[in-house]
C-alpha cells in the first residue's frame, strides 16, 4: 500500500500530510484523461492517422471503418 501511495504522490495525484495521503480532487477525471491520451497516441502510432482531441461544446463526426 505504501508503494501505491508513493506512486500517486510522485505523479502529483496525491499529497502526503503527516501520516495521511490526500488524493487530488479530480483524481478519476485526471486518470481517465491520461488513459484516453495514451490510447490516442497509440492509435496514432499504429495507424498513422492524427489524434484530435474533442473540444467541449463542439460536435464530433466521422466514419469508422475498422
Amino acid at each position: 500500500m505504501r508503494a501505491h501511495d508513493e506512486h500517486l504522490a510522485g505523479d502529483r495525484l496525491a499529497s502526503r500530510q503527516d501520516q495521511r495521503i490526500v488524493l487530488q480532487r479530480d483524481l478519476l477525471i485526471t486518470v481517465c484523461c491520461r488513459e484516453l491520451d495514451a490510447a490516442g497516441e497509440k492509435f496514432c502510432a499504429e495507424t498513422g492517422l492524427a489524434h484530435l482531441k474533442a473540444v467541449a461544446g463542439v460536435n464530433a463526426s466521422g466514419v469508422y471503418s475498422g
